[in-house]
């Protein structure tokens, strides 16, 4: 197995999958840090790399109705659906096993750890990213894309994140409740002082988080040594721009304030005019002195991944070193030059990378991450329907 300078590179060595999507059967075995599938489109390459984030997400990064993931959508062959992985993480070899099962009239899956008594959770062992297609519109999408992005990476090392959303989300939904039904008694206006005071401490808490973030990430790219293009977060909305200046006692009274001026509005439209956590960010591309959403669709791909290629790096200081990268069809429309430095920049971060792409020119034989590579044409290996 490669070693990079000593230090071990978490790999998946073998995956297997049963009645998963177009796929009857496939079995994979790889040693090497960059995975590349090609094939002809409809082969089911990005299938593959869905059935790695199985592991690390619900329903896979498409967000898919489980029961869609099992070939010919025939519920009969649930018991022989199935991802298997082997997994080599800090020089230790893990079997994790992910299957599907039916009850109440509902499909649900499951993660099992083979050979081991322990229980554990797959986040606990490694973790997985990916860059897909639909990101490459990030900067052009709504505000609430956006915070998602920043909130998935957050979330992946601070468990509490999603949490507090769901909180201020949830004292949300009953401040409108109650809103609905609002009459001036006093243990009415006593309870909607409570839950605006807290709406407004989780809010500024999320908000924290956020500018973190931005702060963690700004000074790793202000540091990178990658020819990649030099940017910087913003925040451009919400009450992130209060917190450099403000205080945090100060803002929270500033959110109740609001909230309490609203009731009488927010009852008759039946929804919270002013959102606390509805923040946004902008990315600001010094190489050309324009934000991000101003770029070719080629340069917003590479600064998505800079972006990635930033946090893995933050990630790594706080010595979370165990990390699966997938990139699903990314090198479309991206120039060699730049296909190059994210090669370069994957290489230098000692990741595994499962990659898909039609062709396999990407990486040519010339290239020096040529070595580095498992080259699998998806239509060569698959098990007919």
């Amino acid at each position: 197995m490669e070693k990079s300078k000593g230090l071990s590179v978490t790999r998946i060595n073998k995956l297997k999958l049963f009645n998963y999507r177009n796929h009857k059967e496939l079995r994979i075995d790889t040693d090497k840090n960059f995975v590349l599938f090609h094939g002809r489109n409809g082969t089911g390459k990005t299938n593959v790399l869905e059935a790695v984030s199985l592991l690390s997400s619900k329903t896979g990064f498409r967000n898919s109705n489980l029961q869609s993931l099992i070939n010919n959508f025939d519920l009969k062959k649930i018991l022989n659906f199935g991802v298997n992985v082997e997994i080599m993480s800090q020089n230790k070899l893990i079997n994790i096993g992910v299957g599907l099962v039916e009850k109440n009239n509902r499909v649900k899956k499951f993660i099992k750890f083979q050979k081991t008594n322990v229980e554990k959770n797959v986040e606990d062992i490694f973790k997985i990213f990916w860059v897909l297609p639909n990101m490459n519109n990030l900067f052009q999408s709504r505000s609430k894309d956006r915070r998602d992005f920043i909130d998935a990476m957050i979330s992946s090392f601070d468990k509490e994140h999603n949490k507090r959303i769901r909180i201020y989300e949830n004292l949300q939904k009953q401040r409108i409740s109650i809103l609905k039904d609002f009459t001036t008694k006093k243990n009415n206006l006593k309870w909607l002082d409570i839950i605006e005071r807290e709406m407004a401490s989780q809010a500024v808490i999320i908000s924290e988080k956020r500018m973190n973030l931005y702060d963690l990430l700004n000074i790793i790219l202000e540091d990178q040594k990658e020819q990649l293009p030099r940017i910087k977060f913003f925040a451009v909305s919400g009450i992130e721009e209060q917190l450099k200046n403000v205080p945090a006692l100060t803002i929270e009274e500033e959110i109740c304030k609001q909230l309490t001026e609203n009731r009488k509005i927010d009852s008759l439209i039946g929804k919270t005019r002013y959102s606390a956590i509805n923040s946004d960010f902008k990315i600001q591309n010094f190489e050309k002195n324009t934000d991000a959403k101003n770029c070719s669709t080629g340069e917003q791909k590479v600064i998505l991944l800079s972006i990635f290629f930033s946090f893995i790096k933050m990630l790594k200081k706080q010595n979370i070193k165990e990390i699966i990268f997938l990139l699903d069809d990314i090198f479309s429309n991206l120039d060699y030059r730049y296909a190059e430095l994210v090669l370069k920049s994957l290489s230098e971060l000692k990741i595994q990378t499962w990659i898909t792409d039609i062709e396999m020119k990407i990486i040519n034989e010339g290239s020096i991450f040529y070595n580095q590579t498992k080259f699998i044409n998806i239509e060569d290996i698959q098990v007919k329907k």
